[in-house]
């Protein structure tokens, strides 16, 4: 399930790097709107959000970004 929201996610973002790997269970409002490095994991339970439609967020490399996180 985990290598399916990967790729999911990857054709969605903005940008991303190799070796992203997004679990299940994460939240990304806008994706379009993200761009991720390389080395990248998003673990299950994590919320990222861009509150305006126009807003971007860049996720650098060797970032993990853990469960019950809200960016």
């Amino acid at each position: 399930m985990n290598t399916i929201n990967s790729i999911v996610y990857r054709l969605c973002f903005s940008d991303c790097g190799r070796n992203v790997l997004v679990e299940y269970g994460v939240k990304i409002s806008n994706p379009w709107n993200v761009s991720v490095g390389d080395n990248v994991r998003i673990i299950r339970g994590a919320v990222i959000t861009t509150e305006f439609p126009d807003a971007t967020l860049t996720i650098m490399d060797d970032v993990e970004i853990n469960t019950s996180s809200f960016i």
